[in-house]
């Protein structure tokens, strides 16, 4: 199975949202994710599903990636991508996706940069808001299970889009 990792967009910082779950991609923040996303469609990416945390700004970039890849009905939230998954969290969530072959997860530092360490043995793996991993694991969720294909930060990616 491949999966891509996405942590969110550039987001709002605290003030004026009663919750941290509430605050949204800076005007700034949906315009990179939006040619992000034209980025991964230039590289021929196209998983089944796209699954979101349920935060205002993870579901925003999911649904601006899946806008920019054709995607709009493939958008699923899922409350197990919130701050703080752990690994068997993730490993719930793709279960009851059993014969995907691909699957792009939206998600929230440092939750993604700790997943794809345990996932392919590494360690310190930055994602920096935007950032893209894709990753092939050999036999399920289990650490050192996946191999890290690449890592695309919002300016690789957006940078894919000028000719």
């Amino acid at each position: 199975m491949d999966i891509y990792i996405v942590r969110h967009g550039d987001a709002a910082g605290f003030q004026g949202y009663v919750s941290d779950a509430e605050r949204p991609l800076t005007d700034a923040g949906v315009q990179r994710m939006q040619l992000a996303g034209h980025g991964l469609e230039r590289l021929g990416v196209k998983p089944e599903f796209i699954l979101s945390s349920p935060l205002v700004r993870a579901r925003q970039t999911a649904e601006l990636i899946a806008v920019a890849l054709g995607m709009e009905e493939e958008v699923q939230t899922r409350a197990e991508l919130s701050p703080g998954c752990e690994i068997i969290e993730l490993e719930r969530v793709l279960e009851t996706l059993p014969d995907v072959k691909s699957v792009m997860l939206v998600g929230h530092q440092p939750d993604c940069g700790l997943m794809i360490d345990l996932l392919c043995g590494l360690a310190g793996t930055p994602m920096k808001p935007g950032t893209v991993v894709l990753i092939h694991l050999r036999e399920g969720v289990a650490p050192g299970s996946g191999t890290l294909v690449w890592l695309k930060e919002a300016d690789d990616l957006i940078a894919l889009t000028t000719d």
